[in-house]
Parts: structure tokens; C-alpha cells; sequence
């Protein structure tokens, strides 16, 4: 259960691995706080000497949180070569486990969760890395189910922000690396370090300039390809598409939900694929699995999305255990067509998801009025409408009312997050906030105009449209979010009103409000596996 956790770890793993259960990560938020660098959520604390370590981290440039386009061009360097000298420099502790690489425009975050608790499940040592995180930095690393301890973080930045200094010293390409460069780096030192076998590695961005493409996975996986990131990756599906399968190199697999009927798309992964003598396998021709046979599936697969990601994790789990990567599998190479299903179970890809902060997460709030809150970041419109549809399913509109607070990266297609939101006719109001104050953000001032344009073409339901608020301080937001439901909870004109306050559009948002929405109720299953 859980994140699909291993065995019991040893005395030097109990030392450099916290578990991450709800009660840890309640009792941790009582004393922690945010330092400087991080939009993320709260009032917890770091320990001393990783809050340390962050200063210096935070001094580099972080192009998850500035401008990356400034006027016409680009700002932002896009290069793994920084990073690669930076383990170079450590002793390449990427070469001491192998990987499954994982990039698409959305599902990432699921399909690398679920891998983990598979390679788990199949008797592996499992690290993982993603991005971004939602409160904690210390979300983005983890090994055998449990999240990086503070000072094992610490000890993994500060050896690689030293082999900065180094190439700072010596004018080489590692004079440059970035905040995530250097993250990135100190989290394979500390996978390593800690014995994985394996590691679940998520993209940044793209993929083949990406930070993390440093790895020469054997198997990669391409959830899917959306216009996303258009003025660093491309201005077209099949240019975006070319990026993200540069993750996929000699000999390697990949796997993927992107149909042959996808023409343009899918030749560039062919044409990749065809250059470094790879296999190209796409899970709607060669997974012919029956997700409505297992019980679970019902509530973990609400929408085509979330199928596609536990059938991708399951095929890429297949195609690791026919190469014999497997421990389980030396002695006889697996050649199965369930062996994917047999190490991810839909309950254990349930329990996975589960543990996502921010990913259709719920929290019930009763006190002052009956109020629902689901956390999710997607931050692509196809993203955003697909949970909104899964909301619009169980809310009826004339006895709901949906609250959405809303806010998002300056790169975003503003226009199509709002009308995304407008397909469920139970929206009553829409907050516009800014995750944050740095120029990565979308101002709110222009998200609320652009949804007062959207409301006005787009709104064709009988009922009145929804109420447009503005407040840039995202907690504000959240606190006038809150009271706009609790006021329809409380409404004589409908009984029995069902009230909901959905935050989305940005993983870095729902960290801003997070432990508050927490702090005043209790969780919930999730209602979808984003």
C-alpha cells in the first residue's frame, strides 16, 4: 500500500528516509515555515541546516518561478549539460541505478507514482524524482515510499552546490547551472546514495534539453502531447513532440498513449525511435487490457486520462520486466501480457495516487457550512476539463454550487483554462488569483479579464453566470473562495446545497493555499487520480 514501499529499510535508510503518513506530514506542519524561494504553502519549517543549504540554493536562477520569455525572447537556457558536468563532477552517481524516464504534457506526476509502487511491488529499491513540489521541497525526492528527510537533502544539495563552486572556479559549462540543475543533480546523489535499483524520474520540461536527460533510461514513457510551454518547446504538437521524445536514446523503449492516427505526432516518435535503433510501443495497439474487470478501476480511472496512465505504467513495467531488468525476472524473462497488471494492481495504483498531494485531492469542511474542496493542479485546459467534468457529474446544478479559485503560469492559454472551466453549469463563481508574485505568474488582474471575455461568449446555460471576484494574494483568494461557498451551503432559496471550492490551474497554487484548506478540515479519498 502506501507509495508502494519495499522492504524494511536498514539503520542507515531509517536515518536518511522520513515516512511520509498523513500524521507525519501534520505534526511536520506545525513547525515548519517556507523559506524564501518557494511559493509553496505555509507555515512549516525547514530544518537548520537545510534551510541553510536553501539560501544558497535559492540565490541561483529558477526558471520555475521567473520569466522565461522576456519581450520577443527567450530568457530562459534550455540545456542538460550543466547538470551532466555537475554529476560528472560527483562521480556520476546516475550510472549507480537504472531509470524509466517519464515526459508528456500531462499525467507525469500519476504515471511516475504508479511505476515506483510497481518496481516495488516486482522486489526493486525505488527512488523517485518530480516536479514541482506542492509544499515541501522534499516532496520531490523519495525512495522506497517515503520523501527525502530534511538533512539527507541538505547534505545531497550542499555536495552538489560545492561542484558548482568548483565550475564556477574553473569558468566550465557548470558555472551556469540553475536551481533546478542543481536540485536535480543532488536528487540522483541521494537516490544513489541510499541504494536504489531503480529510480521514477519525471521530465521538468520537454524532455530531450531537459535537466534530468542525463539518465540514458532504458524505458521511457510520453503520457501525451498538448501545446504547452510554446515559447521554449515549439509552436506545434509535432515540434513539441520532437522535444520530448529526446529522452528516448540507443536501444531504449518507449512507450506511449499517442495513437499512429495522430499522424504528425506520432512520426516524430517514429523518426526518433527509427534514429537510435529503439522500440516504439503505443499502449492502444499492444495493451489489450480489461480495466472494467478489476473492481477498483471504477473510482481510479474516472476518465479516458486516467486510463491511459495506469495502462501506460503497465506496459512500461511489462516491457522492463521482458528486458529481465527486473530482479524478479532474471532466472525467466517475463513475457506475459498481464505481467503489468500483476505488478500494479488497480488497488495498488489507487493506494499510489492517493498519496499525490494536489492531485484531486479532497478535504470536507463542516464547520460554518458544509464545504467540499478539491486541490488540483492541472495546469493544461485538457487537464482542467477533465476534472471539472468529473465534478459535473456529481453535482447537480440546480441544488450545487461549484466555486472555482483559479490561477496560473503567464504562459498558460488563459482563455481556454476559463472556458474549460464553463463546461460545468454548477460553476457559480470564479476567484482570479496569482500563485505567486514572480513574472512566471499570470497577473490576476488579467486572468479575471480574460474571464469576463469568456463568461460573455461562452455562457449559454439557463442559469445566471457565474460571479467574477478578483484577489491577487492567493490565501485571500482562498479565504473569499471559502466564504462564497459556505454562503451557498447556507442558502434558504436551495436546500440541502451542495458547496464546492475546486482550486486549480497551478500545482504552485494549491502549495500557496494548501495547509490552510488542511488546517480547517479533514481528508478525503480522491476524486480522481490527478
Amino acid at each position: 500500500g502506501g507509495r508502494g514501499g519495499g522492504g524494511r529499510l536498514g539503520a542507515r535508510e531509517t536515518r536518511c528516509w522520513m515516512e511520509s503518513s498523513d500524521a507525519a506530514r501534520q505534526e511536520a506542519a506545525a513547525r515548519r515555515r517556507e523559506p524564501a524561494g518557494f511559493a509553496g504553502g505555509g507555515d512549516g519549517r525547514y530544518s537548520s541546516d537545510l534551510e541553510r543549504v536553501l539560501r544558497r540554493l535559492d540565490a541561483l536562477v529558477d526558471w520555475e518561478r521567473r520569466a522565461r520569455v522576456v519581450g520577443a525572447q527567450r530568457a530562459m537556457r534550455v540545456d542538460a549539460g550543466a547538470c551532466r558536468e555537475l554529476l560528472d563532477l560527483m562521480g556520476n552517481p546516475q550510472k549507480r541505478f537504472r531509470a524509466v524516464h517519464i515526459t508528456g504534457s500531462k499525467g507525469k506526476g500519476s504515471v511516475c507514482a504508479m511505476l515506483a509502487a510497481g518496481l516495488a511491488r516486482a522486489g526493486e529499491r525505488v527512488g523517485w524524482f518530480r516536479s514541482p513540489h506542492v509544499e515541501r521541497v522534499t516532496e520531490r525526492v523519495g525512495m522506497d515510499g517515503a520523501s527525502i528527510a530534511d538533512d539527507a537533502l541538505a547534505e545531497a544539495l550542499e555536495v552538489t552546490l560545492d561542484a558548482r563552486d568548483r565550475a564556477v572556479r574553473r569558468g566550465s559549462v557548470a558555472r551556469d547551472a540553475t536551481w533546478f540543475d542543481v536540485l536535480t543533480a543532488a536528487a540522483f546523489r541521494a537516490i544513489a546514495h541510499c541504494g536504489a535499483s531503480w529510480a521514477a524520474v519525471e521530465v521538468g520540461m520537454g524532455g530531450g534539453k531537459d535537466s534530468t536527460n542525463v539518465l540514458n533510461a532504458p524505458v521511457c514513457v510520453l503520457t501525451n502531447v498538448y501545446l504547452e510551454h510554446t515559447e521554449i518547446l515549439g509552436n506545434t504538437r509535432e515540434e513539441i513532440a520532437r522535444e520530448k521524445v529526446g529522452i528516448l536514446h540507443t536501444g531504449g523503449v518507449l512507450v506511449t498513449s499517442v495513437s499512429p492516427s495522430d499522424i504528425g505526432v506520432y512520426r516524430e516518435l517514429e523518426r526518433r525511435a527509427k534514429n537510435v535503433s529503439a522500440k516504439l510501443v503505443s499502449v492502444e495497439e499492444a495493451v489489450p487490457l480489461k480495466l472494467e474487470s478489476d473492481h477498483h478501476v471504477s473510482s481510479l480511472t474516472a476518465g479516458r486520462s486516467a486510463s491511459s496512465n495506469l495502462l501506460l505504467a503497465r506496459a512500461a513495467l511489462r516491457e522492463i520486466a521482458k528486458l529481465g531488468l527486473l530482479s524478479a525476472f532474471k532466472e525467466k524473462p517475463a513475457t506475459e501480457e498481464d505481467i503489468g497488471a500483476a505488478l500494479l494492481p488497480a488497488s495498488l495504483a489507487a493506494d499510489a495516487l492517493g498519496s499525490l498531494e494536489g492531485r484531486g485531492e479532497r478535504v470536507c469542511i463542516s464547520e460554518g457550512g458544509r464545504v467540499e474542496v478539491v486541490l488540483d493542479g492541472a495546469h493544461v485546459p485538457e487537464s482542467v476539463s477533465g476534472v471539472v467534468s468529473q465534478l459535473a457529474q456529481r453535482l447537480d446544478p440546480e441544488r450545487s454550487s461549484l466555486v472555482i479559485l483559479l490561477g496560473m503560469g503567464r504562459d498558460k492559454n488563459a482563455s481556454a483554462m476559463v472556458r474549460a472551466v464553463l463546461s460545468c453549469r454548477a460553476v457559480s463563481a470564479i476567484v482570479c488569483t496569482q500563485p505567486g508574485s514572480q513574472g512566471a505568474y499570470l497577473p490576476a488582474h488579467s486572468l479575471f479579464e480574460e474571464a469576463a471575455r469568456a463568461v460573455q461568449k461562452v455562457w449559454q446555460c439557463d442559469l445566471p453566470p457565474p460571479a467574477l471576484h478578483l484577489e491577487a494574494q492567493p490565501r485571500a483568494a482562498w479565504e473569499l473562495a471559502l466564504r462564497l461557498a459556505r454562503s451557498a451551503s447556507r442558502s434558504d432559496s436551495v436546500q440541502d446545497c451542495r458547496a464546492t471550492v475546486l482550486i486549480t490551474g497551478s500545482l504552485h497554487l494549491v502549495g500557496a493555499v494548501r495547509s490552510s484548506v488542511i488546517a480547517l478540515g479533514h481528508r478525503a479519498p480522491c476524486i480522481s487520480p490527478f
